[in-house]
């Protein structure tokens, strides 16, 4: 299965009207786990899963346990630096935090070899640290130096070379040199495809499928003149029947009992001739009657007790999925056929219209009464859209009208036997059995009607119903297919992998674009946000994740701030063409975590500052921004996620927002640009003196660690 265009799901059936905004998924199922009770070794798993699903400080706070349980080895101290340092600069490492890489570094140096090239992964991390402080303090690395790191880095097992990439890339600004930067480039650009991300990264913006349901056909009631005909005709043929036949065979002299029965059976054959195949020409049109209001979009309304945001919902997705498979118009010559629009072209939109009425419609009369959210039905307003497209496609959305056609036997037989029904009648009457005669002929016409009105519809009911049936087979087949897909849906932190490497993919070609190297930048920003109308899914826990992706960055040199935006497909990981812009550090005003209210037009959005006077609450009505203001009036905005509609009763909202700052790099991001907006020019100087006193820290702490080791050596010994 292809992936789809788009689509809208909920966890709660909540589809979002306002234009621009998708709301999304929460899976059931969290990978994140962050129980105090677990053993040690839980914790250490699940710390690495918090790091591979791009939550560093997570995972820190849960190796910090493991650390204190004393369960340590070269792979544990490998990880821990990693999410000390993951996500960070060197200048936003607080003292406490550096003197925990000190520390590791000293300890993992006395712990036994192990298989995975633990211990060689932190010695290129700590030789990678001693080129960012020779360079930090002006005395370049040789050549020779950087040579021999980008060697050592490749020697390493791939996992941990593509670790050591994910993670340190904010701290290796300005200190790796080309060689090592293509190969981190690289493995960005080798990565981001990785485990068939196309064929399966669609599969995580799905909700879980609601089994199909039976459905049953319309009760429209019989009316009740039609039981009375049908019942008191046949019970006067019948009255009939008995006194013909007791007249036949009584004493009364018959002048020809042979020409009497004659009359009888056809009289009784006409009458089955007229009933059985008026039903089934009834039948027939009955049936192309329920296909024809299909077609038309015409139905008797939803049932009573359907909630109306429910109907709301189904309607949405019923025209998104219909939106979604819109064929491209075709482009035509401006004088082809004088300028009007030819009717007996396909289109879609006109020759669908009525269809996906009645979708709606038998949606919400089958689901609408149930415990079924609209979610849960994606799948399978998908899949009864792509059989209409299907038959749309070969031509078959009327072809109804010729398959339930009424038979010409049907048509030419009832007739002939009413007909025979009269005239034999007459005859009858003609041989002496008057009063018998016009009971069982007038029964016969008079109950017919009756029957034929009652039978028809019965039949017709008989009819949908194994329609239905066989339409639930096909569905129930659809339903366990779509659950065999699922079964390869990715899980957060694979989505989260991805995301990284696009990340880094990206800022290799603002470098190139921009034709700057690793040694002109002295930091850089990563900034990520979800596009208009891209679709949401997210697990407990953890950041929203987006079909489609605004990405940012800022590279910060010497000669003032370059920006690129790029326009990502999470999807097939395509890019847009970019958005350049650059300024001087004097030309930043100001940087700030602000709330905006945003307004979409289609795709467009505006965004702007709220009235500090009006009061909103506590829920997320409106969404933070990170807002970036020029001199010049020119203002950059990143949205950070609010998670309306995708909050799960047991989350903190408070730790929610803390996770979408940090996924969306923001955190990080507010604290280098308003160091910017404050410094101006001078920021260059000052951050490199920031960098200095922080490598004297480092340096001295590490001192103390070799002397206090010296110290527990002596009191051994």
């Amino acid at each position: 299965m292809t992936p789809p265009h788009s689509t809208t799901m909920n966890n709660e059936g909540d589809v979002e009207t306002q234009v621009g905004v998708n709301n999304g998924v929460i899976h059931k199922t969290s990978i994140y786990n962050n129980n105090t009770g677990e053993p040690p070794e839980t914790k250490f798993e699940n710390a690495l899963t918090y790091l591979r699903g791009g939550q560093p400080r997570e995972a820190e706070g849960l190796l910090e346990q493991v650390r204190q349980a004393g369960l340590v080895s070269a792979r544990f101290y490998y990880y821990f630096v990693l999410t000390i340092l993951s996500d960070r600069t060197l200048n936003e490492l607080p003292p406490r935090e550096f003197n925990k890489i000190v520390s590791a570094l000293s300890a993992a140096s006395v712990q036994p070899e192990e298989p995975g090239g633990y211990r060689e992964a932190l010695q290129v991390i700590e030789r990678l640290m001693t080129y960012i402080e020779r360079q930090d303090r002006a005395a370049e690395p040789s050549d020779a130096e950087l040579d021999g790191a980008a060697a050592d880095f490749r020697d390493l097992p791939e996992a941990r070379q593509d670790e050591i990439a994910r993670h340190l890339d904010m701290i290796l600004d300005g200190a790796v040199q080309d060689e090592l930067d293509a190969s981190i480039a690289a493995i960005a650009s080798r990565r981001r495809m990785d485990n068939r991300r196309e064929n399966r990264v669609w599969l995580y913006f799905q909700p879980d499928p609601a089994p199909p349901l039976l459905a049953e056909p319309s009760k429209q009631k019989i009316d009740f003149r039609n039981w009375a005909m049908f019942v008191l005709g046949g019970l006067a043929a019948l009255w009939g029947l008995v006194e013909v036949i007791g007249f036949a065979t009584g004493p009364t002299p018959v002048e020809s009992v042979a020409a009497l029965w004659i009359s009888l059976l056809l009289v009784l054959g006409g009458g089955f001739l007229f009933v059985w195949f008026r039903i089934q020409a009834k039948s027939f049109d009955l049936r192309r009657g329920v296909r024809e209001a299909r077609f038309l979009g015409r139905h008797d309304g939803p049932p009573r007790g359907v909630a109306v945001g429910k109907i709301e919902d189904i309607t949405w997705q019923v025209h998104a999925k219909f939106a979604d498979e819109r064929p491209p118009k075709r482009k035509t010559n401006r004088y082809e056929n004088n300028g009007h629009d030819d009717p007996n072209r396909p289109d879609w939109d006109r020759d669908t219209a009525g269809l996906m009425e009645s979708m709606i419609d038998w949606f919400v009369r089958i689901y609408g009464p149930t415990k079924t959210t609209p979610a849960g039905l994606t799948w399978l307003i998908g899949w009864h859209v792509r059989r209409v497209k299907d038959d749309w496609e070969a031509g078959k959305l009327t072809d109804f009208r010729t398959e339930l056609k009424t038979p010409w036997y049907a048509k030419v037989l009832a007739p002939i036997g009413v007909v025979l029904v009269v005239l034999l009648t007459l005859s009858l009457a003609g041989q002496g059995a008057a009063g018998a005669a016009i009971l069982l002929g007038g029964g016969i016409i008079v109950g017919g009607i009756g029957a034929i009105q009652v039978l028809s519809l019965l039949q017709v009911r008989a009819k949908l119903r194994t329609e239905y049936a066989a339409l639930l087979h096909e569905e129930e087949q659809a339903y366990q297919g779509w659950l065999d897909l699922l079964r390869d849906r990715p899980l957060d932190d694979e989505i989260a992998y991805w995301l990284r490497y696009d990340v880094l993919h990206l800022k290799s070609r603002a470098m190139r674009r921009t034709q700057l190297s690793s040694k002109d930048i002295i930091c850089h920003v990563e900034l990520t946000e979800g596009a208009p109308g891209a679709l949401r899914a997210r697990d407990r826990m953890a950041p929203v994740r987006y079909s489609k992706y605004y990405v940012k960055i800022f590279l910060l040199t010497d000669g003032g701030v370059n920006e690129t935006e790029y326009e990502l497909d999470f999807y097939n990981g395509t890019v847009r063409d970019p958005l350049d812009t650059s300024f001087r550090y004097d030309a930043v005003a100001s940087a700030r975590l602000a709330e905006v209210s945003v307004q979409f037009a289609g795709n467009r959005r505006h965004i702007a500052l709220l009235d500090n006077s009006v009061r909103y609450g506590d829920q997320f009505v409106f969404q933070q921004s990170l807002r970036l203001s020029l001199m010049d009036g020119q203002v950059i905005d990143v949205l950070v996620e609010d998670f309306k509609g995708m909050t799960d009763d047991s989350e903190d909202t408070t730790k929610l927002r803390e996770i979408a700052q940090a996924a969306s790099g923001v955190q990080s991001a507010l604290h280098i640009l308003q160091a910017v907006a404050r410094e101006g020019r001078e920021w260059i100087q000052r951050q490199r003196d920031r960098r200095r006193r922080w490598w004297d820290d480092y340096h001295e702490k590490a001192a103390r660690e070799i002397e206090s080791g010296w110290q527990r050596r002596k009191e051994i010994g």
